[in-house]
Formats: structure tokens, sequence, C-alpha cells
């Protein structure tokens, strides 16, 4: 029998022709009453469909809370702006360790949480009931604009969630054409739209684009996000004084044309088991795709931040319990297990990445906050 989400996107199609994936991609996650990431269903964990660092433990807060308070300046007020925040566990993490601490009633921080949907605002309140009065949600980047004065806004795997374009490489045409989704009998189908103009990679010179797309085998797929560069965008520039950071997997630089990897990164994700179809199931798998975080670099730098580290999580996690051990601080044995999986190369410690940013005081402004 199909599912609401499924007729719903198949009418679609049958009324407007073919659909860019990035809307069928939105739709799957993001559909108010059938997205995956809109389901009470939806598990993160060794339960759920896909494990995460917060899954891990709460170590993984401690160590982003110390880090944070490491960036401020104790005797003044900050801003903890989390965003993508789920069902709220990395928050409780967090603000609990600040609570345990007696740093949440003494440092001056303001804990926000950037929340669109009303469903998992619902949630995170219901969740974080015990810190009632220490959060606010926020739903529109115009009330982050009015509220966020400096500090920190961070994400924890938000960005490879946003949807994406496929795009792939005709050889004898020489040219890409974009990946679209069209209905199939009972099923949903590829198809591909050449493009009217040509894609331009931001990241990259016309020559150094032109001699890769000479060396691409035919079919040669890549994918583009454009709403998480609109999202970092949006987000560097609002940040009057502080840190952007956002931790995910994904390339940096020519990694995104790796002769491995031609059919692309996008995925599927079902009770922990990597999937290539994305057109089936929809709305019941999470779907994803490796984050482009040079596009995201040269997006902040663009908007006037600095970049202070694009570093593997390894790399970042070991920083953090130097940290944590200078204070005099010891990890109990649990929290050293957690911090193993934190830094396994096949779990989370190579593959994923931390891109920071920051604007230092008195640096001019663009975007929203002019």
């Amino acid at each position: 029998m199909e599912r609401p989400l499924e007729a719903y996107l198949r009418q679609h199609m049958e009324k407007h022709g073919p659909m860019p994936f990035d809307r069928f991609m939105e739709a799957a996650l993001y559909h108010p009453d059938w997205g995956y990431y809109e389901s009470v269903k939806t598990v993160i964990g060794r339960k759920g469909d896909f494990q995460t660092s917060v899954s891990v433990g709460s170590l993984f807060g401690e160590l982003l809370a110390r880090t944070f308070l490491s960036w401020q300046e104790r005797e003044e007020p900050c801003q903890w702006m989390e965003c993508g925040a789920h069902h709220g566990q990395l928050a409780e993490d967090i603000l609990g360790f600040l609570d345990k601490e007696n740093i949440l009633n003494t440092t001056g921080i303001q804990y926000f949480i950037f929340e669109p949907s009303s469903k998992r605002d619902a949630i995170q309140q219901k969740r974080l009931n015990k810190f009632k009065g220490k959060v606010t949600w926020l739903r529109t980047w115009e009330e982050v604009k009015d509220q966020f004065e400096k500090g920190v806004i961070f994400s924890n795997e938000l960005m490879d969630a946003f949807p994406v374009k496929r795009f792939a490489w005709n050889k004898q045409e020489a040219c890409w054409k974009e990946c679209t989704v069209v209905a199939s009998g009972n099923s949903f189908d590829w198809t591909q739209i050449k493009l009217d103009t040509t894609l331009k990679l931001p990241w990259l010179t016309a020559e150094d684009q032109t001699k890769i797309e000479s060396l691409l085998p035919d079919q040669y797929i890549i994918e583009c996000a454009p709403a998480a560069d609109a999202w970092w965008r949006q987000a560097a520039s609002v940040l009057r004084e502080g840190h952007l950071i956002t931790l995910d997997y994904g390339f940096t630089d020519l990694e995104k044309f790796s002769p491995r990897r031609t059919k692309g990164t996008l995925r599927t994700y079902d009770r922990h088991r990597l999937g290539e179809d994305v057109l089936i199931d929809v709305g019941e798998k999470d779907l994803t795709a490796h984050v482009d975080f040079t596009s995201l670099q040269k997006i902040g730098e663009d908007e006037g931040l600095e970049t202070v580290s694009m570093i593997s999580q390894e790399k970042f996690m070991h920083g953090c319990l130097e940290r944590m051990l200078t204070k005099g601080v010891n990890p109990s044995p649990d929290q050293i297990r957690q911090f193993q999986t934190l830094m396994h190369p096949e779990h989370f410690g190579r593959a994923f990445k931390v891109l920071i940013q920051r604007r230092p005081p008195n640096s001019n402004l663009t975007g929203l906050t002019e």
C-alpha cells in the first residue's frame, strides 16, 4: 500500500513534471506530517537507525561545554545557541554539566535552541523541563537577529541533513546534468535534465574546474547543498561576535572528486545499515550526504569570519581532553570508554571534521546584522 508521502510526491510529479532531488529530499525528511525527522518514532542511538557522537554518552556534551567556556570572557554574559537539537539530548548533557558544576547560574550563560519545527520544539521542551527558564527557543533568523548578541552558534550533524541537489557529468556532451525524480509505475526513478546555465563550483577557479571535468568518467555524480550554504551564510551574518562551529562528516578541497566515489555520497540509514537506493521507503529512512566543508569555510570568510581551524574530530577531541586534564579533572572509566568511541577512526574520529570560525570583537558586520 502506498504511503501518504509517496502519494503526495507522485501527485506533484504527475502535475508538475520531474522534481529536483533537493525538493524530494526535503519532503522525505521534513514534511510536517510525514517527514522522517518530524516523526516521534525517529530514534538515534543503538536502538535507532543511526548513532551520533551525542548518543555515545554525556561526555561529548561536557567536552563541548568546556571548550565553549574556554572561549568566553568569564565576567561577561554569553549566549550559546544550539542548532539541530533534534530530541534535546545534547542540550540536556550540556546543561546538566553546567548545572552540576554550578556554572549555569554563575556565568551569565544564556542557552538558546534554534528550532523551526513545532514538533521537535515540543519534544525538546518536554525533555528539558527541569531546566525551565534556562532555555529560550527561537524559530526564525529574525528572532535570532533580535536576541542573539554574542557567543557560540553550534551544531552537531546538522549540515549533512540539508537537502542536496545531484548532478551527473555527461562526458559526451561535456556538461553537468541535474538528476531529478519522476514517478515510474508504483515507484520513483531518476531522470537527467540539462542545465540552463553552466554549473559553477564557487570554491574552484574556472581553470581548475575545467581540468577536473576533463578527467571525470561519464556519469560521475556529485552533490551540492544550496540549503546548507544558505544556512551557514545566515548563521555567519547574524554572529556579531563569537564562534560558529559545526561537527559533521564530509570532505574538504578536492576530496569531493575522489576516484573512489563515482556515485556521490548520498545514502540512506536504516537500523545502522547504509543503503544506496534513496528513492524507496520515502520518509521511513534517514537521508544524508557528505558536507562540503570547503564551501562552508569560504562562505563564512565571505561574511567576514576568520577560520580558526578545520580539523578532524579526532584532533579536536584530543584538544578537548587536554583542556579537561589541565583543569585537574580525570575522566571516569565510563568517560574513557566514550572518548575511545568518539576517537575511533571507524566511528567518528577521522571521517568527522570540525569547522570553527569566529568574528572577533568590533569586527565589521554584513548580511542580516547590518
